[in-house]
């Protein structure tokens, strides 16, 4: 009697979505509203005139750059090996859709001063291939080159994949310091960047046993890195009074988008979370299933707009104390509200968008099937071998 009641009292949680990753998501997507916060609501940076809230906001914005960095990397830690859902590509496509044509259409329908013009309409309707949303786009391209970086990090030994991601850090990362602070380097840097991190997050599943550092080691070196970067722009901002162009360099190494500090402190918190031992937990979990669309919803141009230059007068307080304070509750309440938004249209048009998703799925697996057939014929080859070579 008493085995089977522990067995009855056991439960597999080996299906369920790791609750520690998922904790970890919402804080990346939590951390890149902190970033917008501080960078879309219109603060003038002059280089000239150090104060304590200055050095704040400049210290703190770099932790959007980490929480995409997370971000990927918990992508490539779990779809190594795994094939890429047709499904979750579509899923990516309908609801960045969605929400950028409904924000346009009530941006229309309610903000003066808005006009309707052809580039507009394109960037709203198409926004994955209009470049609306920077990350989203790079996201999905990542997603459909994954089954080649599955193949490419399947096949490669230790000695391999650690040159290739040196490599990677050298090209990625690298211009970053020699760049003046918002100028792109190169046009495929969004994507490049992405791939970078996939790798990393697919080298440390497939080298776990590398990995097994203690959790006190990594939050020691996570203070000393976070207490070095405040330092490192305390430093650069004084020098840079006398001497612009350290100013510049203080920038681009701290917050530029491919800094090698924001990879290497991603890379920290990723492996910090990864030891945790949450349980699986259903709200966790849920709230996390969102939080893609809290970025649709709050990066938005017009609703960014709305918020950050009109609702929220940030740059309006002057107190040290106060601002800190906002720098937290403001994007947490931004993610609340987002999030109840997003569960809402999911109980709206959830299950349109699931038979929608189901429709274009049949259809891209019978255009797949008559490619494979096409392909066959023309190397006079089975089409069965042919789609297991």
């Amino acid at each position: 009697m008493e085995i089977s009641r522990k067995k009855r009292s056991h439960v597999d949680y080996s299906h369920y979505r790791k609750s520690n990753f998922e904790v970890l998501r919402i804080l990346s997507i939590y951390a890149i509203i902190i970033h917008h916060l501080i960078a879309h609501s219109g603060f003038t940076w002059s280089q000239f005139k150090v104060t304590p809230q200055k050095i704040w906001l400049m210290s703190i914005l770099p932790i959007g750059k980490v929480g995409v960095g997370t971000f990927i990397l918990i992508t490539g830690y779990f779809t190594f090996r795994h094939p890429p859902k047709v499904k979750t590509l579509l899923r990516i496509v309908t609801t960045t859709g969605f929400y950028s044509i409904l924000i346009y259409i009530l941006a229309n329908l309610t903000i003066p001063g808005t006009r309707v013009t052809p580039q507009t309409f394109f960037q709203s309707v198409f926004p994955i291939i209009s470049n609306l949303y920077w990350f989203a786009t790079a996201y999905f391209f990542m997603y459909i080159l994954m089954p080649y970086l599955n193949q490419l990090a399947k096949h490669m030994a230790v000695k391999q994949y650690v040159i290739l991601l040196a490599i990677l850090i050298f090209v990625i990362c690298g211009p970053a310091y020699l760049m003046y602070y918002g100028i792109p380097v190169y046009g495929y840097t969004d994507i490049a960047v992405m791939i970078l991190l996939w790798f990393t997050g697919a080298f440390i599943r497939k080298f776990e046993s590398f990995f097994q550092l203690k959790s006190w080691f990594l939050f020691l070196i996570l203070v000393l890195l976070i207490c070095g970067n405040f330092l490192f722009h305390v430093w650069g901002f004084y020098i840079g009074v006398k001497h612009p162009k350290i100013y510049t360099y203080t920038l681009n190494i701290g917050m530029y988008n491919y800094s090698f500090f924001s990879y290497v402190l991603a890379v920290v918190v990723f492996l910090l979370f990864k030891n945790m031992k949450i349980r699986p937990n259903f709200f966790i979990n849920f709230a996390a299933s969102g939080v893609f669309a809290v970025y649709l919803i709050h990066d938005n141009p017009y609703v960014s707009n709305l918020i950050f230059r009109h609702f929220i007068h940030f740059t309006e307080v002057k107190d040290l104390g106060l601002m800190i304070q906002q720098t937290f509750t403001i994007p947490a309440v931004i993610l609340i509200v987002c999030l109840l938004i997003e569960y809402s249209r999911l109980i709206l048009f959830g299950q349109i968008q699931n038979l929608y998703i189901g429709l274009w799925a049949k259809i891209l697996k019978w255009l797949d099937q008559l490619f494979v057939k096409l392909l066959a014929k023309m190397f006079h080859y089975n089409h069965h071998n042919f789609l297991k070579k």
